[in-house]
């Protein structure tokens, strides 16, 4: 540095004595040749290039904010309460647990739909600010069968629920026989002490990876445990909006007398709180919105086979599917 400082200002005195720079333009801007410090001149007949101002950068869409993440279609008067974007290269364990194995565990073997996947924590990725859940053609031999896939089932249990608010995930689906991926709720406690259906469910999306135009949005609940009264709908893709192998959001907006479920910001599908039908047979909650009046926590999954499609298994050629999540978010009223 002492050397640098000493001959600094015997540079500045020669080059002040000498035709070192380039002569100014009328402007008075200085200006040099491709060589950087010819004294050659201008050519008389060639006038001066004019900057070229830089290439403006391309305006974010308009569900784009300016921080980069995608904007979704919360309603307005609501305020995000929590969100996960998955950033980092593991999955937050603040938020979210694992459901392994094959549903024993949890007193719902097969997961109670006759699943054909095991469920496995190294089938879940976090990478680049996206979720990715893969199903595999991999064996996995258990005393009471044995399962020819894996996959993962993700849960907020204990961690985060909210009551009433707005749940939305942007999320991109597979394609193939056999896949049923799934963005859905379930109460933190059991209504009147009682398990499924009694205690009520409500799933967001759930879809068929055979029916590539199509999702369904759908709630549970009843008054006894051996009658499931739902109302469910199926919501269809327009040529221009794509299929479940896009990136779509889904959402539920759980207000205290009615579900409203929605998808890209669409609403499609409204259900009330207080009545729930199965075939000829009403069921009546005991409170306006029992039995969602409690607090209900996220789960994400990718399962495979099983009763929602009928059973069907994937294709022989099957070797494996992802369902890429890019973000998860709770917004409450303001």
């Amino acid at each position: 540095m002492k050397k640098r400082l000493l001959i600094l200002p015997l540079l500045g005195l020669l080059l002040t004595s000498c035709d070192f720079f380039t002569p100014k333009t009328p402007d008075g801007q200085g200006e040099k040749d491709d060589e950087g410090g010819d004294d050659t001149p201008d050519t008389p007949d060639t006038p001066d290039t004019p900057d070229i101002p830089d290439t403006p950068d391309t305006p974010d869409t308009p569900e784009t904010p300016e921080e980069g993440k995608f904007k979704g279609y919360a309603p307005e008067g609501y305020s995000l309460t929590w969100e996960d974007e998955f950033e980092g290269d593991k999955l937050d364990s603040r938020y979210w647990e694992h459901q392994v194995g094959d549903g024993s565990d949890y007193g719902i073997y097969r997961y109670g739909n006759n699943e054909e996947q095991y469920y496995k924590a190294e089938n879940t990725k976090v990478k680049d600010g996206k979720l990715t859940i893969t199903a595999k053609k991999e064996l996995t031999h258990t005393e009471r069968y044995d399962f020819q896939y894996t996959s993962s089932r993700l849960r907020t249990k204990g961690k985060v629920f909210t009551t009433f608010g707005y749940i939305e995930a942007r999320i991109k689906l597979p394609a193939g026989t056999g896949m049923w991926p799934a963005f859905w709720m379930l109460p933190e406690g059991s209504y009147k002490d009682k398990g499924w259906p009694v205690s009520g469910e409500i799933d967001i999306m759930e879809a068929k990876g055979r029916e590539l135009g199509k999702y369904g949005a759908t709630t549970h609940s009843a008054n006894s445990a051996d009658r499931d009264a739902y109302h469910n709908k199926d919501y269809v893709f327009s040529a221009e909006e794509g299929d479940i192998t896009n990136f779509h959001c889904y959402a539920v907006e759980r207000l205290e007398r009615s579900f409203v479920f929605s998808v890209d910001g669409k609403p499609f599908f409204t259900v009330s709180n207080t009545v729930y039908q199965n075939g000829n047979t009403l069921y009546s909650s005991d409170s306006p919105s029992a039995p969602f009046n409690q607090d209900f926590h996220i789960l994400l999954n990718l399962a495979v086979g099983g009763n929602y499609d009928g059973n069907r298994k994937p294709d022989d050629s099957f070797v494996s599917a992802d369902m890429v999540v890019d973000y998860v978010r709770i917004f409450e009223k303001n």
